[in-house]
């Protein structure tokens, strides 16, 4: 082919971009400008139909979707069904939950854990009210430390 025959495609196709490249930012502007005011519902329903809009201008003229085999324009409407399918369920799923507000509770100061007398023993040595043990005897164990074969959970005893 010479470039006589290719000028008229090229110059129809760089024209098709050109539209959808302005439809594109005028939809953008509308987009922006629709978001500036409360509409409620209505800025759902403008902004939904804009993204569909757009979506067909990109699939249609930058896709190629036009000129493609309709098998491809099948698999296209099937993923875009999915997607509908998937947002619908999102929605679903916000619409039938309860909107119960959460309870709140005033924060409560934390404080140390207490020790309890029994469980606590000194490892180092005796302190003065324990170096007696029931019956009047010194504490031999715990004066002398551990030995050489004794650890230091052995000498603390259970920790009831």
């Amino acid at each position: 082919m010479n470039d006589a025959s290719k000028q008229p495609r090229y110059r129809a196709a760089m024209r098709r971009s050109l539209m959808a490249w302005v439809a594109l930012l005028v939809l953008l502007g509308l987009s922006a400008f629709g978001a500036r005011f409360p509409l409620g519902l209505g800025n759902l329903l403008l902004s939904l139909g804009i993204a569909t809009v757009k979506v067909a201008i990109v699939g249609w003229v930058f896709m190629g979707l036009r000129e493609r085999r309709p098998l491809l324009r099948i698999v296209a409407a099937v993923g875009l069904f999915a997607l509908l399918v998937l947002c619908t369920l999102s929605l679903a799923d916000l619409w039938v939950r309860q909107d119960d507000a959460a309870r709140w509770q005033q924060p409560q100061a934390l404080s140390a854990p207490k020790l309890h007398a029994q469980s606590y023993k000194s490892v180092r040595g005796p302190s003065p009210a324990s170096a007696d043990d029931i019956r009047g005897r010194p504490d031999r164990r715990a004066a002398r430390g551990p030995g050489p074969n004794q650890s230091v959970i052995q000498l603390m005893g259970p920790a009831n």
